[in-house]
């Protein structure tokens, strides 16, 4: 439904993005909201791969860094398009952009066929398994050099890592912000039927953090 002006909206939200219609439910506790569950927008969509070193590059790592047992630094989508790769906890905590790193991985990979956007995302596992995940956002070239919470990016490594399982419905923590001292948790659960992944959605809580007024 359609939110009103002076008043509460409804439980659930529709946004229209660029990237399609956003279904978002809206968690609350009384009159306050607590958290939210998104849809991603668009259905899973893998690109092109990234040679291992340019990713590094990019995140001023060395090139061996980039783990590429499970997937290579590869290009997923669920409405956005982002550039993901694994490493390593101690090396995602020494991470950072590099800024002519990026300007000629996003010459050499197609800035323009990504719409103005060239964005990595690179994580680390806690444990062997998908289930918990430490990740950091860089887009220098969108004048965001870190983001310490990306929905559209969790949505699209969670659904890209869900295609590499089995049949089943996944559901991933990922923590992000962690080293900026801003610290989020976003939960991705994706759900994979006949070898094809469908529905994906991200949730998490939030805290009020600033209150505003405007007087008219």
């Amino acid at each position: 439904m359609p939110a009103v002006f002076g008043q509460a909206p409804g439980a659930t939200l529709r946004f229209e993005e660029k990237a399609g219609l956003v279904t978002v439910d809206v968690r609350r506790d009384g009159d306050r909201v607590t958290g939210a569950r998104i849809k991603a927008p668009q259905p899973l969509e893998i690109g092109r791969g990234m040679d291992p070193a340019v990713f590094a590059a990019c995140v001023s790592l060395p090139a061996d860094a980039i783990k590429t047992v499970h997937h290579a630094p590869t290009l997923a989508s669920v409405g956005l398009p982002f550039f993901v790769a694994e490493t390593d906890m101690d090396s995602l905590a020494t991470a950072h952009a590099n800024l002519d790193a990026f300007r000629s991985a996003a010459e050499r990979y197609g800035l323009a066929d990504l719409s103005g956007r060239f964005s990595v995302f690179i994580y680390a596992r806690h444990g062997t398994g998908i289930d918990r995940l430490r990740a950091r956002m860089f887009a220098p070239l969108s004048n965001n050099w870190e983001d310490p919470a990306t929905g559209s990016a969790s949505a699209a490594l969670g659904a890209y890592l869900t295609s590499l399982e089995g049949d089943a419905e996944t559901r991933i923590e990922i923590e992000q912000g962690v080293e900026m001292g801003r610290p989020s948790l976003i939960t991705v659960t994706a759900q994979k039927a006949a070898g094809q992944v469908g529905s994906v959605t991200i949730e998490g809580s939030c805290v009020p953090v600033m209150r505003g007024q405007i007087e008219l």
